[in-house]
């Protein structure tokens, strides 16, 4: 594990960089994530910067950011809807620093933040069945698979069945 890497939430003013750090997950990894780079380009200064207001008022979502040396290498969010289980997303790190454990710290402490809301008896998350590393990380935090859905991930004239997965708080 890289102690000098740091699990933080990113200020209002830092929007650039976690901007960035989304289009990098989705160049590296596009078939991981429902969303698309599109979509991710279309949102506006404002809408990023109210994202991570959000986050740090730990409304609507929160998002933690892997840092290292000032530089967002990873990312992992947890948002909250109305009648349902607060979701993972976004889990992402550079491939250049993956094999750290910053996937196990950046998924730790969002468990952690949610078990001490103490509103939640469960976390969910969707997972791209062929994503094994992502799938063996979260099974070793002890999420279970419930369910599958077919077809969840469309992009490129191709689709991918993800895994719905829970873990008990």
């Amino acid at each position: 594990m890289d102690d000098s890497v740091e699990i933080i939430k990113l200020e209002p003013s830092r929007f650039l960089e976690a901007k960035a750090i989304r289009l990098k997950a989705l160049i590296c990894d596009p078939y991981s994530f429902s969303s698309t780079i599109e979509d991710t380009e279309s949102l506006t200064d404002e809408n990023w910067k109210e994202r991570l207001e959000y986050s740090i008022r730990e409304e609507k979502a929160i998002t933690y950011y892997a840092q290292k040396d000032n530089k967002i290498i990873g990312m992992a969010g947890v948002f909250f809807k109305e009648d349902s289980l607060p979701e993972i997303f976004g889990m992402f790190v550079d491939k250049d620093y993956r094999g750290l454990g910053i996937a196990s710290r950046l998924l730790k402490v969002l468990i952690l933040k949610v078990n001490d809301m103490n509103k939640y008896n469960a976390i969910k998350l969707g997972v791209n069945i062929t994503m094994l590393p992502a799938i063996g990380l979260y099974k070793k935090y002890g999420f279970e698979i419930t369910s599958t859905e077919k077809d969840h991930i469309k992009k490129d004239g191709k689709s991918f069945d993800i895994y719905n997965m829970e873990l008990k708080l």
